[in-house]
């Protein structure tokens, strides 16, 4: 990665902020060899060039911390290392939750009857209203969970679970209406 070699602030040049001309020097000396173990283990230059900039966040936190001094080369590639599996692991996340809102499997229907419609329609209004309005737009409107999720202004891991619930509390109040018939 090449940086841009800027003249020093006014503010370290007056050596009012040696921690900040420990940083710029560790930073000078070391990025380029950070962004090359990235960008080796990855091929992409923009992820090597965002795990390099946490990487380098996470230097300046430590230096604003006073805890500067014990940061060396090893323990740079150390953090990008872990960073990079960070990432991975994110993109992993990501891409599972994108297959899963893409590619749901198909419902089978159902044909009920007359009474049987009444039943559900009654434990339907058993429901709390934010899981009868996620259940109906779901599966009455026939709305994917992102629209759904976009519909209830939630997001859509807090709507998969706010579906589970509706489904479980849907599924109990029809049990209690068959035993009490």
């Amino acid at each position: 990665m090449r940086v841009r070699r800027a003249a020093r602030p006014v503010r370290t040049a007056l050596g009012l902020d040696p921690a900040a001309d420990r940083l710029e020097a560790l930073f000078r000396r070391e990025s380029d060899a950070v962004f090359a173990f990235v960008y080796a283990r990855c091929g992409r230059r923009d992820v090597a060039e965002d795990v390099t900039a946490e990487v380098f966040y996470e230097v300046a936190r430590r230096h604003a911390e006073g805890r500067g001094d014990e940061i060396g080369a090893g323990w740079l590639i150390d953090v990008a290392r872990k960073r990079l599996v960070d990432h991975w692991r994110r993109a992993e996340r990501e891409r599972r939750r994108r297959e899963r809102l893409h590619h749901e499997p198909a419902r089978s229907e159902v044909p009920i009857g007359d009474a049987g419609i009444a039943a559900v329609v009654a434990a339907l209004d058993a429901l709390p209203e934010r899981q009868r309005a996620a259940m109906v737009l779901r599966y009455v409107e026939d709305r994917t969970v992102a629209e759904t999720a976009d519909s209830l202004v939630i997001s859509v891991e807090a709507c998969e679970s706010l579906l589970a619930r509706g489904r479980r509390s849907l599924l109990a109040a029809l049990e209690n209406q068959e035993v009490s018939e």
